[in-house]
């Protein structure tokens, strides 16, 4: 009878473990030979993104992503420089999508979001359920004239109308078991009622407060709850109605103190839970990371000391990724590695060019200040390649533009040109927000600057020239010096 009870659970959990799994398969005909991944963010403070699963588009246009989900959460399918959303839900098995191809007259190369075309949906899956609540949202918002006049004034009418929208939300939704769409609908009306009271501001946000925060679990992993939440408490660090900023700034700048920073956000109402009040630190810290008001070294100190001394694992998550994320691409850290073809057909990567310095060009066919950047190059690489190598990564969308450059320019350049092949986590590795842009690497695949200056002067009147030279200057062997010779 044990046995036969061990294999009846055996089976079972093998079946509860079968139906978590969900399959997703994405039809992007226009990218042909690309990577394309499946990615989550960790977090929605630090934005880390974890990768689910990764592959190549075939000849049909067709790639299959796997995942395991234990809840719902966000995912993105990443091609190239282009993301959509897709809702994991984990009731669901299987998802078959198409990935549209979006042609813009101004190319860029983040921020490029498309929705998915769903060829079916079940009718209470995760998706299905956020589709429709957010076109109910802007209808309510946006609907007509109206509307929108309604939403400028943020009026008692308005709240009234949020009042009666709410309850209808929660009637319709009353019988879906879905946590994570609880969550979603409740904190986006949370964000709208944020923002309900143009007479009143400091009022209402404490009527949100008691309504939405005060005793409420921290749903780190929700996007509506977590957008609500940075939203409630921006710039919290110098928002003199919730902080002391002075005690705050000595805190940080000074002290580089955890215990400090603690005792001065801890003063106010709204901050008076410890587990929620150093959930909040963590945010606050990653925006003062960014800030040329606080100290770069003293905030990434206090995050530190958050990873190791906290008692919640999410938080000394976050700490971590936080920091990981403040030191990707920090002076002395090794440079992520690329690899490319180059225009003969080798293949060449960047660990293989250690020894001397890199210094590495994203650029686009399109973007004339790149290609103009290209002759400045070719002067310096006549007067740096025995210390620097040169390298040119094309991010054209469009493999073919690339090139059809090469083919009619490439006699000009002397030096290492390759395509980025759409791999989006080469974008996401290097920050790259524009070109042309510019990283420095030393000779052990370090980054020596970044971003690095550009062959052309910049508004002060500096260049990578001025870097090369002092390269060739503690390179270049020394001379002997010998009496009566010159």
């Amino acid at each position: 009878m044990r046995i036969l009870i061990t294999y009846s659970f055996l089976i079972f959990a093998f079946l509860s473990f079968a139906q978590n799994k969900t399959t997703i398969n994405c039809y992007a005909p226009q990218f042909k030979g690309q990577i394309a991944q499946l990615v989550t963010y960790t977090d929605y403070i630090s934005y880390e993104t974890r990768v689910l699963d990764k592959g190549i588009i075939d000849k049909d246009g067709n790639i299959t992503f796997e995942c395991n989900p234990e809840r719902g959460f966000k995912s993105l399918i990443q091609i190239q420089d282009k993301s959509a959303t897709l809702y994991i839900d984990p009731n669901t098995s299987k998802y078959t999508v198409s990935f549209p191809y979006r042609h813009e007259n101004v190319q860029k190369l983040t921020g490029n979001t498309v929705r998915l075309v769903f060829d079916s949906l079940p009718a209470n899956d995760l998706n299905t359920l956020i589709l429709e609540f957010n076109l109910r949202l802007d209808y309510f918002l946006y609907g007509d004239t109206l509307k929108v006049q309604r939403l400028m004034l943020q009026n008692e009418e308005f709240r009234d109308s949020l009042s009666q929208f709410t309850q209808k939300i929660f009637t319709s939704y009353k019988d879906i078991d879905n946590r994570y769409f609880k969550d979603y609908y409740k904190y986006s009306i949370a964000s709208i009622a944020l923002f309900s009271n143009r007479q009143e501001p400091d009022r209402n946000k404490f009527v949100v407060f008691e309504t939405f925060i005060k005793a409420k679990p921290i749903l780190a992993h929700n996007d509506a709850y977590m957008y609500f939440i940075q939203d409630f408490y921006e710039d919290v660090l110098s928002d003199l109605n919730i902080v002391n900023r002075d005690k705050v700034t000595f805190a940080i700048n000074n002290a580089a103190s955890l215990e400090k920073l603690d005792q001065a956000m801890s003063q106010h109402y709204y901050l008076a839970n410890a587990q929620f009040r150093e959930f909040i630190m963590l945010n606050a810290l990653h925006e003062a990371y960014h800030s040329t008001f606080f100290d770069q070294n003293n905030v990434r100190f206090i995050l530190n000391l958050i990873a190791n001394k906290t008692t919640h694992s999410l938080h000394g998550e976050i700490a971590r990724n936080t920091i990981n994320i403040q030191e990707i691409l920090g002076l002395g850290t090794e440079a992520p590695d690329i690899s490319w073809i180059e225009p003969k057909g080798d293949t060449t990567t960047l660990k293989s060019l250690r020894g001397k310095y890199v210094y590495v060009m994203f650029w686009a066919s399109w973007n004339k200040p790149s290609i103009q950047e290209m002759n400045v190059i070719r002067q310096l690489q006549e007067k740096y390649s025995k210390y620097v190598e040169f390298v040119s990564i094309s991010l054209d969308h469009n493999i073919d533009d690339y090139n059809k450059f090469m083919t009619i320019n490439g006699k000009l350049y002397d030096w290492h040109f390759g395509h980025y092949n759409g791999d989006a986590q080469l974008i996401d590795d290097y920050a790259i927000r524009n070109v042309p842009y510019y990283i420095l690497i030393d000779m052990q695949g370090n980054i020596n600057q970044s971003p690095a200056l550009a062959p052309s002067p910049n508004g002060t009147y500096k260049s990578i020239d001025e870097t090369f030279h002092y390269i060739k200057v503690k390179l270049e062997p020394k001379q002997e010096f010998k009496v009566g010779q010159r």
